[in-house]
């Protein structure tokens, strides 16, 4: 219990460390008090580390998964995002969750699902893929994470450009191919 609070400290290093210890204990007791403390603590950094350590330990469900992609902090979505790969075969509904995150105006959070939405190979994901090139694309770093997942999703990304008959870019087209 001691552990999990640490948590929650103000101090970077007992956090780190503390997460450390609980991941090599590998305590299965401690999963109840790390999804309270993901799911009631007022400290971001706390539920940071708390969903870290469940992932850590292996023991993320995917329903605490899919309230972290809810959570208040846009850090939170997106180490969420970024941990949603992990439950691509095992969870696909989770992609329902990281659809609407497309409208987020979280910088880091949005290059982070274009990179994670290549990880699915729902066709949804490849329109969510475009839906998110067309509101951002703007951004030179989401265009580039974008294309990055581009492959699986290439057919989506051109008809979305050809059906709104605009691009993010001069370039995107020729970007693509």
């Amino acid at each position: 219990r001691g552990l999990v609070q640490v948590l929650t400290s103000p101090n970077g290093i007992q956090r780190d460390m503390a997460q450390q210890w609980i991941i090599e204990r590998n305590n299965p007791g401690a999963v109840p008090e790390l999804e309270k403390l993901l799911q009631n603590q007022a400290s971001e950094l706390g539920r940071l580390h708390a969903l870290c350590t469940l992932d850590g330990l292996g023991k993320l469900r995917p329903e605490i998964l899919a309230d972290a992609l809810k959570d208040t902090s846009p850090e939170i979505r997106r180490h969420a995002v970024r941990i949603s790969e992990s439950f691509v075969e095992s969870s696909p509904w989770l992609l329902d969750v990281l659809i609407p995150l497309v409208k987020d105006s979280y910088p880091p959070l949005l290059q982070q699902l274009a990179y994670t939405l290549g990880e699915w190979s729902q066709t949804r994901a490849g329109m969510a893929l475009a839906e998110l090139v067309l509101l951002h694309g703007t951004d030179p770093y989401l265009l580039a994470s974008a294309l990055s997942s581009a492959v699986p999703h290439l057919e989506n990304l051109l008809a979305s450009q050809s059906e709104t008959g605009t691009s993010p870019s001069p370039t995107f087209e020729s970007d693509l191919m």
